[in-house]
């Protein structure tokens, strides 16, 4: 039997590409933001980040279990404006030995590939010709990145 947990942290520091502690994947967050509306009058805009309605764990591939392989993982995903998922992009922090890579990258693709979300949401303003002003609800994609940490405790496989 297979024990798997995660503990996803999304998007809540975003580095940049002078930020010496960010991985060159990491840095690519920036990339996937919608682009500002310099025309829009009023308060800034606020985004409300995606929100997770499903996101089963990766599991851990049984035969790296004999060798208590251990890993980690930094993935790159983006969500789309219809709430679904699309990996883009894994780098290793800890990479698992080459003959067990395989079967690690396949368990993560396998779990995103069912993740669902609420998309994230801007809300703006938009003035009115009475000189009113009504908020604007729009879905917009937004990038979130985690990271997964392969284990084995006890002789059985724990992702965190």
């Amino acid at each position: 039997m297979v024990l798997a947990t995660v503990n996803f942290g999304c998007a809540a520091r975003q580095p940049t590409l002078d930020d010496p502690t960010s991985r060159s994947g990491s840095a690519q967050i920036q990339d996937f933001q919608p682009e500002s509306d310099s025309s829009a009058t009023g308060p800034p805009r606020l985004v409300i980040p995606p929100s997770a309605l499903k996101r089963p764990l990766p599991e851990y591939p049984e035969p790296a279990l004999d060798e208590e392989i251990a890993c980690t993982a930094r993935l790159l995903y983006h969500v789309e404006a219809s709430g679904a998922v699309k990996l883009v992009r894994l780098e290793w922090d800890v990479p698992p030995p080459p003959h067990h890579l395989a079967a690690f990258e396949a368990s993560i693709s396998e779990a995103i590939s069912h993740w669902d979300y609420t998309p994230a949401v801007r809300i703006g303003v938009m003035k009115q010709p009475d000189g009113s002003v009504k908020s604007t609800y729009t879905t917009i994609p937004k990038a979130q990145h985690s990271l997964i940490r392969f284990r084995v405790v006890e002789g059985r496989g724990v992702v965190d």
